[in-house]
């Protein structure tokens, strides 16, 4: 058989080239994701200061260059790490606003959501909690912006059961804040016993969410 009339000799038509980039695409997440999590695994256990590029290319079995094709320097892996639980946050916040259903629906919906995040992120919280202090001013500001995004989200997720008649909250901003820090404490004291503790843990913060905003129906 002529090697042109090969399917892998065709060429490239409109319809493979997509398919083909998006291909790339998810191989270069994937190795974005592989160095954020060992990078993130030796940052927790021997702190941000200790550890080299050279020992996160040496964790994965590769070589510098590889680590450094997706990341400047040392700086710019640690601001991955830090932003890692806003950018999740903030991917639910828009996930959210498409759902439909009642506002006290889609706030147990949220809080579960925000829970979740925090509960399968919590190594890169931590490292945030740690070490912000090494990032850059800007790069603070940047994570303190897209942290601000769930307290108004929650907020305005409030306002829309208090205006429904659903709930009662006199503060919806404040009583946002506070919901947002109650769950994102998880970070802090969560360990992991099991999926039915867990599903335990989230139900007990939403519902714990469910009482702050005056819910008058679940």
């Amino acid at each position: 058989m002529p090697f042109e009339n090969s399917a892998w000799m065709k060429p490239e038509t409109a319809s493979t080239k997509p398919a083909r980039r998006d291909l790339k695409f998810e191989i270069g997440q994937m190795k974005r994701e592989s160095i954020l999590a060992a990078a993130a695994e030796l940052f927790a256990s021997r702190g941000y200061h200790n550890v080299s590029m050279g020992e996160v290319a040496e964790a994965l079995g590769v070589t510098k260059p590889f680590v450094y094709a997706k990341f400047r320097d040392k700086n710019d892996l640690l601001f991955a790490i830090c932003r890692r639980g806003a950018d999740l946050t903030v991917s639910a916040i828009e996930a959210s606003k498409l759902e439909h259903g009642p506002p006290l629906g889609r706030f147990t919906s949220f809080c579960r959501a925000l829970s979740d995040i925090i509960i399968d992120n919590r190594t890169f919280i931590t490292i945030y909690s740690r070490e912000e202090v090494n990032l850059t001013k800007e790069q603070r500001s940047e994570i303190a912006h897209l942290r601000t995004e769930i307290d108004r989200h929650l907020a305005h997720l409030i306002c829309e059961a208090v205006n429904a008649g659903d709930a009662d909250a006199l503060d919806p901003m404040t009583t946002a804040t506070a919901i947002g820090v109650m769950i994102s404490a998880l970070w802090y004291w969560y360990r992991e016993r099991g999926e039915e503790h867990r599903s335990h843990i989230v139900d007990t913060l939403s519902g714990l969410a469910l009482r702050m905003i005056g819910a008058r129906s679940a």
